[in-house]
């Protein structure tokens, strides 16, 4: 047989072997359908039901409550502030500074503040005490009046109740300020508000995990929801813990989480910038959080007296929150927009979903998550079989379908993040609030800084 020959049956041999071996390849990466999931979620009838993500802010507008060097402070229970929320995306305001009940005037402070609430969806929470909401027919008489107002959604019941071993004060003990009018909400039906602690020291852990429980076990809240400012230490691991821990928690009792956006900075603390902000809220939610609250939503009195130093007033009034204490916009509104428009463009899916874990890549990633839970090993899920940069991408049964929440990990840099999957899909991409529909099997995501962006396979 000639050389020629034996070249020739060599080569159609190796195309054959190749056309095998790559029939095996595609077989090994099937993808099984995936069965929906009963989803774990909450939200407000006023503002739209379990299809719209609550976007909450502490501290609201409050009455005139000082006059100084001839600058007095205003309400910001007005239109104008109002107006302001609703634009920025803020749909429920979850706590107010001032005595809501108990006089003429706080009354009409009240209806005020709920009547503008109907006007721009904005959903309201009443702070009565404790002894009005003690027991079920002393609640039910004290929250009739307010049942008339369509904004009317929920009870301020405490904010940072303490544990028996972590941040222990008896007086604020969560078996004294929090069962007991859970208790009586719950048995009502009434949303009960209550926010717990972070933690910050991996020394805790036991005595946070604990904490957690009790809250759990005897107050069964609708949401667990707690404060943990990242940005006020930047110990990166420790907030990604405080998530794993709230998130197993949450599951265990079979409810949503919910998590707050540092929208201050205290004195001797660097600012946060937008794409500091972005990233905190964007990776929160590919973790599965299912609503956040900005701290605060308008700049709280204490600030602005004691940090006006030589400053004009009015521009100490700007300072934090995302509406400052004369009712204008600050830089933190400006921050939040955008990233609660884009929340507003892909809360269908992420509030109809059940988070699976997260991939993670990239040596930042590596690092803040090291004592997470809920981290997928490897690039690859489902359909997407890998991805580059330093990224953080949440995983998401969407009715059977697989969905992912890709995130800029760094908040520094921006990024071209590119994702592989095992075969060409059909793809919904929604970034910045605009939807593209791509049949690919490579997806390139131009990302800004602490950007997120929601991959659907359709």
């Amino acid at each position: 047989m000639s050389k020629f020959i034996v070249k020739i049956l060599a080569l159609c041999m190796a195309i054959v072997l190749c056309f095998c071996g790559c029939s095996l390849s595609k077989e090994e990466v099937k993808i099984e359908p995936m069965e929906p999931e009963k989803v774990n979620t909450f939200s407000f009838d006023f503002i739209g039901g379990t299809d719209v993500m609550p976007i909450g802010g502490f501290h609201g507008p409050g009455p005139e409550v000082w006059s100084r060097n001839g600058n007095t402070k205003p309400s910001t229970i007005t239109d104008e502030v109002f107006s302001a929320f609703a634009e920025c995306g803020i749909n429920y305001l979850t706590y107010q500074e001032w005595s809501q009940v108990g006089t003429a005037k706080a009354e009409q402070y009240t209806d005020k503040l709920f009547k503008l609430g109907e006007k721009y969806g904005i959903a309201c929470t009443i702070a009565l005490g404790t002894a009005p909401i003690a027991d079920v027919k002393t609640a039910d008489e004290s929250i009739k009046p307010y049942k008339k107002y369509k904004s009317f959604a929920a009870i301020h019941v405490m904010d940072e109740p303490s544990g028996p071993n972590y941040f222990v004060a008896p007086e604020r003990e969560i078996a004294v300020t929090c069962e007991p009018y859970f208790k009586v909400l719950n048995e009502l039906g009434y949303f009960g508000y209550c926010n717990l602690f972070p933690i910050y020291d991996f020394k805790q852990k036991q005595a946070y995990e604990e904490y957690l429980e009790r809250y759990l076990s005897l107050c069964h809240p609708k949401v667990l929801m707690y404060d943990h400012y990242v940005f006020e230490q930047r110990n990166y691991a420790t907030y990604f813990y405080n998530m794993s821990a709230i998130r197993s928690a949450a599951e265990r009792y079979d409810i949503p989480w919910w998590q707050f956006i540092q929208a201050w900075t205290n004195t001797g603390y660097e600012n946060v910038n937008e794409f500091e902000m972005a990233w905190n809220i964007n990776t929160s939610l590919a973790y599965g959080a299912k609503g956040i609250q900005y701290f605060l939503a308008v700049q709280n009195t204490a600030d602005v007296l004691v940090n006006h130093g030589g400053k004009d007033l009015s521009e100490a009034a700007n300072r934090v929150g995302i509406v400052g204490a004369f009712g204008k916009k600050t830089r933190f509104w400006y921050y939040a927009k955008p990233v609660n428009d884009q929340i507003k463009a892909v809360d269908h899916v992420l509030m109809n979903s059940v988070n699976k874990g997260v991939l993670t890549n990239g040596s930042l990633g590596k690092a803040y998550l090291a004592n997470a839970e809920h981290v997928i090993d490897g690039q690859s899920w489902r359909e997407l079989k890998d991805f580059d940069g330093e990224t953080m991408i949440g995983c998401f049964n969407y009715n059977g379908k697989s969905a992912f929440y890709v995130v800029n990990n760094s908040f520094e840099y921006a990024q071209k993040i590119n994702l592989e999957f095992h075969d060409t899909y059909k793809l919904s991409v929604i970034q910045q609030t605009k939807e593209s529909l791509v049949e690919t099997d490579k997806l390139m995501l131009d990302m800004k800084a602490g950007e997120g962006v929601l991959v659907v396979i359709e």
